[in-house]
């Protein structure tokens, strides 16, 4: 899935430029997957899809939709916006797969910075564990405070800030 979705802003900004010279459908989307990694699994898949419209036809669209959709938003949206061609023609299909493709490389570069936040907060979180314990270590070592480490309400207060920082 993420392979598909990191290729498909690509696909989609070179379906932009081949309908503009290819009016026919089935002809652009061939020229589009030709030039598709060909170790992705994009290209094997739309291979599929191609194989399938040729010979099938637009009826075969509608499950290949859903087909996509299960696969990835992205290649839903791909899949649709290429139905949407089939159906209508017209030169304004070349700016809505670049629009398309836009909107796909902001998504998928706010999943990348998204994921990076995520994993930064998740090391903090491991300080945070490592001191709160670190300093417990160091309360029951003290015997000061190793008295009042053993009462129950300390103890579910230490589980209570563990859980809270944890969550």
């Amino acid at each position: 899935r993420r392979d598909i979705e990191s290729e498909t802003p690509t696909f989609l900004s070179r379906m932009s430029g081949t309908v503009q010279a290819e009016p026919n459908v089935l002809r652009a989307l061939e020229d589009v997957t030709e030039t598709l990694n060909p170790e992705g699994p994009l290209k094997a898949w739309m291979g599929h899809v191609l194989s399938r419209l040729n010979t099938e036809g637009r009826p075969a669209f509608r499950p290949v939709l859903e087909e996509a959709e299960a696969i990835s938003p992205s290649l839903g949206l791909a899949i649709f916006e290429i139905l949407r061609l089939w159906e209508t023609g017209g030169e304004g299909y070349s700016k809505a797969f670049a629009r398309a493709a836009d909107n796909l490389m902001g998504i998928l570069d706010g999943r990348v910075q998204a994921h990076a936040k995520a994993a930064g907060a998740k090391s903090a979180i491991r300080i945070v564990l490592g001191a709160l314990i670190l300093v417990s270590v160091f309360m029951l070592r003290n015997p000061d405070f190793a008295a009042s480490m053993r009462t129950p309400f300390v103890q579910i207060a230490y589980l209570l800030i563990a859980a809270w920082v944890a969550f």
